[in-house]
């Protein structure tokens, strides 16, 4: 569970006054929706979206359109931006903490590959700075026609995609879902077995902190469920689960952070632990 600070002024705001209903819904969910990360860029599918607020693809897609003055969405790769929530949610004030900014540009790397991180860093020097632009953007091999999926940093999510051999290519036209796609090891690279794969996740520093074993039996027994109904444990699916799994907070001397909102997410985290068992040093 993460804390979103909606910002109530928005309903002043002439953009969000320009809204409809149903757009004015959508934009909220894309703020304030489980699978957003604390940047505000981040993966999710049009068929998440759909399942999540029961709006018709049709109706995203030209609901996204009307909102697309403050939200991004890139349906190829299934990107979204929420242009201002680095700066409604934490640049209020012109500060922000070490911390923060720490957290969030972890978030943001995770999408180096795509120009929306460009347009990122133009958005917040506070964050990154620009020279670090040409440096840390790496595009995919050939944007223009097709684009080999890497195995650990696939570009989908939300609902995942299919394991198996063989290279993967994506012409920009495409608009298949991430269930037809097979994400897989790049042609010039022997096909890894499941077994290996998950051993390449655990020793990727991107996922160092987090108890992997742990997080397969979560998405397990997610799988069981009515609202997972169909879904397979497919590579990228596993890759997507991962990629929102929240790391434990670093804390010293068992203290919570003096950042507020580090300290309300440690907060966040020891309530999370005692529901699960582990007992309460304060009871």
């Amino acid at each position: 569970m993460a804390i979103v600070d909606f910002d109530t002024e928005c309903w002043d705001d002439p953009f969000f006054q320009s809204l409809g209903p149903l757009a004015r819904y959508l934009f909220m969910y894309l703020w304030t929706n489980p699978h957003k990360n604390i940047a505000g860029l981040y993966v999710i599918t049009m068929e998440t979206i759909s399942n999540d607020t029961r709006l018709s693809l049709k109706q995203i897609k030209a609901l996204l359109e009307e909102a697309s003055r403050k939200v991004k969405y890139d349906p190829v790769s299934s990107v979204c931006w929420v242009v201002k929530h680095v700066r409604r949610q934490f640049l209020r004030t012109g500060i922000i903490s070490e911390q923060c900014k720490k957290g969030i540009r972890k978030a943001v790397l995770k999408l180096h590959y795509h120009p929306f991180f460009q347009e990122f860093i133009d958005e917040y020097p506070e964050i990154f700075d620009p020279k670090e632009k040409e440096t840390l953007y790496r595009p995919p091999i050939d944007p223009i026609d097709t684009v080999s999926i890497p195995p650990i940093y696939p570009p989908g999510g939300g609902g995942g995609g299919g394991g198996g051999g063989g290279s993967v290519l994506r012409t920009q036209n495409s608009m298949e879902t991430l269930e037809e796609k097979r994400i897989s090891i790049n042609s010039k690279s022997p096909t890894l077995t499941d077994e290996e794969f998950i051993q390449a996740l655990k020793k990727n520093p991107a996922y160092k902190g987090i108890d992997i074993n742990t997080e397969m039996g979560k998405l397990d027994a997610w799988l069981l469920t009515p609202r997972a109904k169909g879904k397979k444990k497919t590579r990228g699916r596993i890759v997507n689960w991962l990629n929102r799994a929240e790391k434990p907070m670093e804390v010293q001397d068992g203290k919570p952070p003096t950042d507020v909102v580090a300290g309300r997410l440690w907060e966040i985290e020891q309530r999370r632990k005692n529901r699960n068992g582990t007992p309460d040093k304060n009871s």
